[in-house]
């Protein structure tokens, strides 16, 4: 027999239509479903089921109905059933409803409370959610706990009923103190006489002896009806004159009299049936072997002898207190292995049907284990995906143990359903399920424990030495039996590779199961169950790989499979943590911080909080990328709090944290505390990869203490992981590591340029923007800025440059691509964002006045009221200001930047973290030359090499040919006579110690600017002939004679007439 599978049993109402209405109570649930729940408890038979899916009927109430059974004390079982209930009438509350899955374990509370909010949230005003047989799973607290969640969440106009047999259990008191429940309790449940004459009135039996009945059954629904069935079979005269019987005898004596006069076939056919918790017509045909065995159906059910109707087309379910009458008779007829044959004929049909846990219960109870071990190896993956790991271990735990033990796919699934819980545990069946594959030489078998136990590890985040015993095992099978595995295997096989990448990051499987996996994710005919087990592992081997590209793949890939199937909370939270290593290593921080906050609200929306720790971790990294040392510091106090202390890398990762932190602050020997700390774990716990993140901490901690020795050795090792891995982003650390030393060391010019070369090239080849995970502003920017001076992979730093924002190294280059640069010296030119600009028109050249004035003024802290006096003198203070303002406006928008220039309280400022205007980087550097000049013993590489930089930068007085205007020609004399001081100071310094050529030159520099400065032909006469050209020396002279008569009618000095015939001699 084949059909498709109806909607469940469990989760749908009884039919109304041959019950009787109650409006006396129907009036009382008017009233008490005024508070949040009603309690509907009763003995069984007492028409409490019957009561609330009447009223629900006659008052046209929409309801949302759950029958509570023995499987629901997993509660996530309950979970799963309740939101098949809901999906069926609103199928887009499917992703808004999330299945009890192990992330949500650490706070089930929080789950309920979210899940019943979704769920009440979906029904309109004045619906009921109804769960029945209340009393089937209240021996679990765990249910009992997610119902009172139900019934506090529950919003006003809406009523949670519960029908149980039984009071509210004591876990409810404060629910019942504070009347959040009322009680529909026994008392009121009796059916009154006018009840049950209403009932019997269609029996035809006399009034006198129906008084008798009613007066025997004591308001017991169930127990009237037994007895007018009773009458109709053996007559008024048999009846018992005795009073007050007990419910159940009462019940037991009358069925079993009444079922023994059922004809034999009726009999069988109903002891059969009394296998189901409910059935078809065509079940029960095919279970009774009775072509009409409709017509005893609707007898019983006319005659309503504990037998009701549910969901359309109609489903059959007899009262549970009449079905454990027929189990009981069905033991005591037929011998065990009758019985057994019987079941297991039941457990087929409704397995047929997709009754799946009424067919595993069935299979048990006829101790039919090759068809329970079946049926659970088919169902096993979907219990787990849905969150029923305790109920799968449950079903398993049926098994007699000596069965287990010697069934591997038994021990695998058990292992499987303890896995999240306890993973050591669960590593130990995976061991025992593995032996029993090899002796089965069932390879499908060996590969799936394999890789289970491989990701345990990664699972566990704690210790990653026990992948060594497993990993030889996946190495030969796939060696043998790789190229084979059809797709759905495939995919958890490669998934084993991140417990892999754990352990050993250089494996040379890695690289083949990475483009493999790559392959799966974004081929054509993607399928999200079979394949994306393997994303996890993907995504995270190419970040730390650093391939940019492979790592972008992986990800679209996975959005895209987020967008066209339904996705697991747990997979949005993890791409949102994958997303923000992606954007920290392309340096795109705003998106790393709104890709956390993204992982943040889901996790707290649905109450996931295995991730806030790592999200949090993240968000400190991207704080550390960006330069952001007290948003990083808060983000690693929430991470302190909020880390899961037996996960022990997430404490190494702190640790790690923390030395990124005090680098960024300068804090060097904190650095190296925090980051042994990191490593201290990182070693015992056998993860290299985290090891040598802090191995790259470690290298510049000791740097910033002077330790170089040490951090070669350090440096060396980090070389040979990056080479081993291969890494290309372990590569660019260790080469920017490199030339941090280069630069902090004693290595040579030639050294620190040739490791900044290959550095560089390293990153423009992988497109790197971050040095991720430790990016140092300060270290980078002057490895930027020298690069640019020689000439070095310039697009690349160029690039780097505007991607980071790069503040300018101290050191105000030239070469630096400001976003706008001024030349004031020997003329007035703007260059912005690397192109020259020409101006137009009489507005843009006023425009650019201001600015020259801003300059001429000092460029920082000018006052405005001063730069309104100088270009509106004649107006009012008032028309003054808003002349400048406007004027102000036009500059910065002429500039492309509204940053450009500063304003603050009445203070104009040209910003430096944009501006470069080469007086002031003159002004800098003729500063150092001073510094240079006063020690004892001068830095002379250093000197030549500012000197030839002033040289080039004065190309003639400030502003050129505006210098007439007075507050110019002040700024401009100053420049030049600050400069003629240099000039002097630099060339005696190379006279003095022999460097005649060099002295010469500066002196000829600087009778350019002062061709009357009759002291400079003497020393640059001195020059000359101390270099042994004395004719030089004596042409300087006459040179000197000839313009000082020129240009002012005047003769050499005496001192200069004396060194002339000193040299004349």
């Amino acid at each position: 027999m084949s059909s498709s599978p109806p909607p469940y049993a469990k989760l749908n109402p009884p039919h109304t239509a041959n019950i009787i209405p109650r409006e006396r109570l129907f009036a009382r649930l008017d009233q008490l479903k005024q508070n949040q729940a009603v309690w509907v408890g009763g003995p069984p038979g007492a028409g409490k089921t019957a009561l609330v899916a009447s009223y629900l009927t006659v008052r046209s109430m929409r309801s949302l109905w759950y029958q509570v059974d023995s499987g629901d004390t997993d509660v996530s079982t309950f979970f799963y059933y309740l939101r098949e209930t809901v999906i069926a009438q609103f199928p887009r509350t499917k992703n808004a409803l999330q299945l009890l899955t192990p992330e949500y374990l650490g706070d089930i509370q929080g789950y309920s409370r979210r899940f019943f909010r979704q769920l009440f949230a979906r029904y309109p005003e004045n619906s009921v959610l109804v769960l029945d047989n209340f009393q089937e799973a209240s021996g679990s607290q765990a249910f009992c706990d997610a119902v009172q969640v139900a019934l506090s969440e529950a919003p006003p106009q809406f009523c949670v009923i519960v029908i149980s047999r039984f009071v509210p259990p004591d876990s409810f008191a404060r629910l019942c103190a504070n009347r959040s429940i009322a009680l529909l309790a026994w008392d009121e449940l009796k059916f009154t006489a006018t009840e049950m004459h209403a009932i019997a009135t269609e029996s035809g039996i006399d009034q006198s002896v129906l008084a008798t009945l009613v007066d025997l059954a004591q308001g017991w629904v169930a127990g009237l009806v037994l007895l007018l069935e009773y009458i109709r079979q053996k007559g008024s005269t048999c009846l018992p004159q005795a009073r007050n019987i007990a419910r159940q005898a009462l019940f037991d004596y009358f069925t079993g009299e009444i079922f023994a006069a059922f004809s034999e076939q009726d009999r069988d056919a109903l002891l059969r049936l009394g296998m189901f918790s409910s059935f078809t017509e065509l079940s029960a045909r095919c279970m009774t072997g009775t072509q009409n065995i409709e017509l005893l159906l609707e007898r019983l059910f006319q005659h309503r002898l504990f037998i009701g109707r549910i969901s359309e087309p109609f489903r059959y379910e007899f009262h549970p207190l009449f079905r454990e009458f027929l189990c009981i008779q069905a033991g005591k007829i037929w011998p065990e292995h009758e019985l057994a044959t019987i079941r297991i004929q039941a457990a087929h049909l409704s397995e047929q049907e997709g009754a799946i846990d009424d067919a595993l219960g069935l299979y048990a109870e006829a101790s039919d284990w090759p068809e329970l071990m079946r049926l659970i190896n088919r169902q096993a993956a979907a219990m787990l995906a849905h969150g029923r790991y305790k109920t799968l271990s449950a079903w398993i735990g049926r098994f007699p143990e000596d069965i287990v033990v010697q069934q591997p796919w038994m021990l695998y699934w058990q292992a499987a359903a303890e896995q999240p819980f306890n993973p050591a545990l669960s590593r130990a069946g995976l061991e025992k399920a593995n032996t029993l594959f090899k002796s089965d030489n069932d390879i499908t078998g060996r590969f799936l424990t394999c890789s289970l136990a491989l990701r345990s590890f990664y699972m566990e985040w704690s210790d990653a030495h026990g992948v060594d015993a497993w990993l030889p095992e996946m190495e030969v099978l796939y060696a043998r039996h790789g190229a084979s595995l059809p797709p759905e295997i495939e995919a958890q096989v490669l998934a084993a590779g991140i417990g892999i990448f754990y352990r050993h990051p250089g494996h040379p499987l890695l690289p083949i199961w990475a483009r493999r996996a790559l392959q799966l994710l974004t081929s054509p005919g993607f399928k999200p169950n079979e394949q994306m087990p393997a994303s996890d592992f993907v995504v995270v081997y190419y970040l730390h790989k650093g391939d940019m590209e492979a790592s972008a793949q992986a990800l679209d890939a996975i959005r895209t499979c987020m967008e066209l199937n339904e996705t697991p909370p747990v997979i949005t939270i993890s791409l949102a943590a994958y997303s923000t290593i992606y954007a920290v290593q392309s340096a795109d921080h705003d998106a790393a911080c709104r890709h956390v906050d993204n992982g943040l609200t889901i996790a707290r929306a649905q109450g996931i909080n295995v991730f806030d720790a790592i999200l949090y971790g993240l968000l400190v990294h991207a704080h550390l990328s960006a330069g952001n040392g007290e948003q990083a510091e808060a983000a690693l106090l929430h991470m302190e709090k909020l880390r899961l202390h037996w996960r022990r890398i997430d404490n190494s990762f702190v640790h790690y944290l923390r030395s990124g932190l005090c680098l960024l602050r300068g804090e060097a020997a904190g650095a190296l505390d925090a980051v042994k700390a990191s490593m201290a774990i990182t070693e015992a716990t056998g993860t290299p990869l985290q090891h040598n993140f802090g191995r790259i901490g470690l290298i510049h901690a000791l740097i910033g203490l002077g330790d170089f020795d040490a951090a070669k050795r350090e440096l060396a090792i980090l070389h040979e992981f990056a080479d081993e891995m291969p890494s290309y982003i372990f590569g660019f650390n260790a080469l920017l590591a490199e030339c941090h030393l280069a630069l902090k060391s004693t290595a040579s010019g030639a050294e620190l340029l040739a490791a900044i070369g290959k550095a560089f090239a390293h990153g423009r080849q992988h497109g790197y923007m971050n040095a991720h995970p430790f990016w140092l502003p300060e270290f980078m920017s002057e490895l930027c800025g020298i690069a640019l001076q020689h000439d070095i992979e310039t697009d690349y730093v160029i690039r780097l440059v505007h991607k980071r924002g790069m503040v300018p190294p101290a050191e105000l280059i030239e070469a630096w691509p400001w976003p706008v640069k001024m030349y004031t010296l020997g003329r007035f030119s703007l260059v912005l964002e690397d192109l020259p600009f020409r101006h137009t028109g009489k507005m843009q050249k006023k425009t650019l006045d201001l600015l020259k004035a801003i300059i001429a003024l000092g460029g920082r802290n000018v006052t405005s009221a001063r730069l309104a006096d100088l270009f509106w003198p004649e107006a009012e203070a008032t028309s003054a200001r808003s002349a400048f303002d406007m004027a102000l406006h036009r500059l910065r928008k002429l500039l492309g930047r509204d940053d450009a220039i500063l304003l603050s309280e009445g203070k104009v400022t040209l910003n430096p973290a944009c501006c470069w205007v080469d007086v002031w980087h003159m002004e800098r550097l003729m500063n150092e030359i001073e510094d240079l000049l006063k020690h004892s013993s001068v830095n002379e590489d250093r000197l030549a090499h500012l000197t030839g930089k002033v040289l080039h930068l004065y190309q003639g007085a400030f502003l050129g040919s505006d210098c007439d205007q007075p507050w110019i020609f002040a700024m401009s004399e100053k420049i030049r006579q600050k400069f003629l001081r240099q000039i002097k100071s630099v060339g005696m310094h190379w006279q003095g110690t022999g460097q005649y050529t060099i002295a010469s030159a500066l002196f000829e520099r600087y009778l350019e600017q002062d061709p009357l400065a009759e002291e400079f032909y003497r020393l640059l006469m001195l020059c000359h002939d101390a270099a042994g050209n004395r004719s030089e020396a004596v042409n300087t002279y006459h040179r000197c004679r000839k313009i000082l008569a020129r240009m002012q009618g005047s003769k050499p000095s005496e001192a200069t007439e004396i060194l002339y015939r000193q040299l004349s001699l």
